[in-house]
Formats: structure tokens, C-alpha cells, sequence
């Protein structure tokens, strides 16, 4: 079954003691689902939206505009209860957060932010349908198996000469 739909989210990130961003995202979510003895699932999403920064160091920043990108490939098989399906997969999130060139109500000036995730998402679903409708039950963990951060000082505008900085995440 290809699947397709919309959605809305409320997003949070923090970093304890230092600053945090929180806004709404809308999106764009599909999958195709083959789910008769095995399982297999590929999905994306699209999701967009604006964010608030807040420091108690460096002020805070309204209406950033932020944007998800997101894959997955999911396979696994058929559990001992009929429409229950156990699955392991490979998934990609990127997260693009464009606060470059805009400054804090104290003055500091933002910059670009890219995150780029690698996961193993591992998970039970179960599923009813009939004709008319379907209900769908999940849950999953998401075990990150490594990552990047790039960090685009060059969007700040008092400093062009600074370059982007790249950090890699091991797990």
C-alpha cells in the first residue's frame, strides 16, 4: 500500500545550561508497506517550519526557518500473532537550522547549522484493516550510528573569514 499524509509537529532541542530552540514544523509524510508474511516499508518525509532560539547568555532569536529531510528502509517478518510484525532498518535524518546572518537581542550574531544523522531503527507494528479503514500501532527505538554537525561561521556577517567547522559524531 502507498500511503501519503501531512503533519504537524512541535519540535524542542536543547542544550542544558545553554540555549534552546522550540517551534512548529509542517510536513509531507509517505511510505510504500508490503506486510503480508514479511514486512518491508520504505518512508520519507519533508517537514518545514519556523523556530525560537532563547539563551540566557546570548538573548534570543524569533522565526528561524528550519527543515527536516528524512528516509528510511524497513524489512522484517511476520510474529507468532497474526498482523504483528517485528523490523530492523537503515534511516537518514537531516536537519538544515538557518540562523546564519541574524543577530540575538544582545547582539550576537547566528550561523547555518546542518545535522546529519545515521540510525537503525528497530520496532513492532501492528496492524488491522478492512476496506474502509486501518489502525496502526507502533512503537521503535532509534539507535544512532553515527553523525555529523557542520557549522557554517561563514554565515556570520562580521566575520566572512571564518569557515565552516565539521564535527563528526561517534556512538
Amino acid at each position: 500500500k502507498f500511503n501519503l499524509g501531512t503533519e504537524v509537529s512541535k519540535i524542542t532541542y536543547e542544550e542544558p545550561g545553554l540555549m534552546k530552540e522550540k517551534g512548529t514544523m509542517y510536513g509531507v509524510v509517505g511510505s510504500y508497506v508490503y506486510a503480508e508474511k514479511w514486512y518491508a516499508k520504505v518512508d520519507g518525509r519533508y517537514s518545514f517550519g519556523q523556530v525560537d532560539y532563547s539563551s540566557k547568555d546570548t538573548g534570543s532569536v524569533s522565526g528561524i526557518d528550519d527543515y527536516i529531510l528524512e528516509g528510511r528502509v524497513l524489512g522484517g517478518h511476520v510474529t507468532l500473532i497474526k498482523n504483528l510484525y517485528g523490523y530492523l532498518g537503515l534511516g537518514y535524518r537531516y536537519l538544515n537550522d538557518n540562523l546564519g546572518g541574524k543577530q540575538t537581542t544582545t547582539g550576537q550574531w547566528g550561523y547555518e547549522r546542518e545535522s546529519n544523522y545515521v540510525y537503525l531503527p528497530l520496532g513492532v507494528e501492528y496492524r488491522t484493516t478492512n476496506p474502509v479503514w486501518n489502525v496502526i500501532v507502533s512503537g521503535e527505538l532509534d539507535p544512532m550510528l553515527g553523525g555529523k554537525q557542520i557549522s557554517h561561521l561563514e554565515t556570520i556577517p562580521v566575520t566572512p573569514s571564518f569557515s565552516q567547522l565539521t564535527n563528526k559524531q561517534d556512538c
